[in-house]
């Protein structure tokens, strides 16, 4: 059983055609609604819900990265977008724990840092 799922998320280069540079933000927000629709819908459905999710890290991975295009070069830009990743990741995987910790869940694999 794997460790971990991983997701892959395309580096897109925004913005793209059509784009102003607060567009992302709302962009974003349009997409985190459109996944709370999904899954309150009477008809929810995983694999539409999950896409919606890939929509919302598509948005931000892309957000994220035009802010670090703004001050930096698009391989520092890179850079920046991977070590936000990894910190949240970092973040995550020790709130994880600690709940796992505090409420007594069974940990299917242990979530190393």
């Amino acid at each position: 059983m794997p460790e971990h799922i991983c997701f892959a998320i395309p580096l897109i280069d925004y913005p793209v055609k059509g784009y102003q540079p607060g567009d992302m933000r709302v962009k974003l927000q349009e997409e985190v609604n459109e996944l709370v629709e999904e899954i309150e819908s009477a008809n929810y459905d995983q694999r539409r819900m999950l896409s919606e999710l890939f929509d919302v890290l598509q948005v931000t991975v892309g957000l994220i990265r035009q802010q670090a295009r703004e001050i930096t070069s698009p391989s520092e830009a890179n850079k920046v977008l991977d070590d936000v990743i990894k910190r949240a990741y970092f973040d995550h995987l020790y709130k994880i724990n600690e709940y796992a910790r505090q409420r007594s869940w069974e940990v299917v694999q242990d979530a190393r840092m």
